[in-house]
């Protein structure tokens, strides 16, 4: 996203340059402050209560076996490889 940005910032109109530049650091601020620091901490924060699922989504789960649990894959089966 950001070297679409970057040569957008450089082109010749002082409008489009600043406005590619300006999203540049955009990008990065939302990337490095949000996404990494603030996204961990508050996931980090609020543990569990971080991964509930919505009421409606229950059917869909229900429907394609997606359930949770505490009991460890088997992993004594061999995976298969494709070729």
């Amino acid at each position: 996203m950001c070297v679409p940005l970057a040569a957008v910032g450089m082109g010749g109109v002082l409008a489009i340059k600043l406005f590619g530049i300006g999203m540049v650091f955009a990008v990065l601020a939302d990337v490095l402050v949000v996404r990494v620091l603030l996204g961990t901490v508050v996931m980090r924060l609020l543990g569990r209560a971080a991964w509930w699922a919505p009421g409606p989504l229950a059917p869909f789960c229900n429907r394609f076996g997606i359930k949770e649990t505490d009991v460890q894959a088997d992993t004594d089966r061999p995976v298969p490889v494709a070729v």
